[in-house]
């Protein structure tokens, strides 16, 4: 009985997670984007989105 219910498990887990192999992978970043850091919330953006096109043009993560 474990066997089967554990089975049962594994196989739901393996069905649900499947269809995201492929997803896009979401990055975030926290930083300010208004007040007196703004100036460092934007080069911070910057750094990430250039961070970003170098991992893609290296082939990505996956």
């Amino acid at each position: 009985m474990k066997k089967s219910l554990l089975s049962a498990v594994a196989l739901t887990a393996l069905v649900a997670f499947s269809g995201n192999a492929w997803a896009d992978i979401l990055i975030g970043v926290a930083g300010p984007i208004t007040g007196p850091n703004a100036a460092f919330g934007a080069q911070l953006q910057k750094g990430a989105e250039q961070a970003v096109a170098d991992i893609n043009a290296a082939g990505g993560v996956l």
